[in-house]
């Protein structure tokens, strides 16, 4: 059984957690939710072992407390005996199902057609020997790289996942952080979006179902991780060079497109358990 009691931290003038109890018996998950800077990562991090509560708080596991194991019983509680789960963005994955709903029912579930040269222009045209749509995404690539590496919007972005707490108590509001992250991500997906529109030459309110796995697919094969903040548009251009190449070779093998999802889905499942595996060995 993990056991906290009385669990109180403080980062200068900032109270993040003010007398918490919480008990989790063995074999029991709980969640633990709630708003932008409440404090969830910071309990994590104590009932984990990874940070100290102020004094007068304490963790057992099994009724001894965490602080007086030796190294070995450390290593083995922080590595097999309990292990957490991060939220993953529930809300945007709400968000876009009611907005999905919302455009088949303004449309009736069938395609919006409006005859312009725009559409033509933006396919068929070519600079350098290359369509215009993909120069448009190494512009994109660019943009992204120097606001990620060469600004300080870029530095709070990588902030707000490794640390919210520490964003807070550099002065910057990780809510706001986070709804300008979500507007940057919005407007790339709005250019993403009208590029999709001149292929279709339509307006359908089904296109691009499915996209948002395989985005996510190509973003944690580029190395990017969902919780530690660490990642970058490099390793997701590969992502995405590497998921192509995967989906353009099941094609030629003739495996059908209803498994083809499963498959990419069993290549990633792999690829996050040999990354936690190996993160787990290097810190033993």
């Amino acid at each position: 059984m993990l056991q906290a009691r009385n669990i109180h931290k403080r980062f200068g003038d900032l109270e993040v957690l003010k007398g918490i109890d919480i008990c989790i018996p063995q074999g029991k998950v709980t969640a633990i939710v709630g708003p932008s800077g409440a404090g969830k990562t910071t309990l994590l991090q104590i009932l984990g072992t990874l940070s100290a509560p102020e004094a007068g708080g304490s963790v057992t596991y099994d009724s001894v407390e965490v602080t007086a194991m030796n190294d070995r019983r450390l290593s083995r509680f922080r590595n097999r005996n309990i292990g957490f789960v991060f939220q993953f963005h529930q809300a945007t994955y709400g968000m876009q199902n009611i907005v999905n709903s919302i455009s088949l029912l303004l449309t009736a579930g069938s395609s919006i057609y409006f005859d312009s040269l725009a559409y033509r222009t933006v396919t068929e045209t070519t600079f350098l020997f290359l369509p215009i749509m993909v120069w448009v995404a190494v512009i994109v690539f660019i943009v992204v790289w120097v606001v990620l590496r060469k600004t300080k919007f870029g530095t709070n972005i990588h902030g707000l996942g490794g640390n919210k707490e520490a964003l807070t108590l550099a002065g910057i509001n990780p809510v706001k952080c986070m709804i300008k992250t979500f507007a940057f991500a919005g407007m790339i997906a709005g250019i993403a979006g009208v590029i999709a529109l001149c292929r279709v030459e339509s307006g359908q309110p089904t296109v691009a179902t499915g996209w948002e796995f395989q985005a996510v697919a190509a973003t944690l094969l580029g190395g990017t991780s969902l919780r530690e903040g660490k990642g970058g548009v490099t390793g997701t251009i590969f992502g995405v060079l590497l998921i192509q190449i995967i989906k353009n070779g099941l094609n030629v093998v003739g495996v059908q497109s209803i498994y083809q999802n499963a498959i990419i889905g069993s290549i990633i499942l792999a690829a996050i358990i040999i990354d936690a595996v190996v993160r787990i060995r290097s810190e033993k």
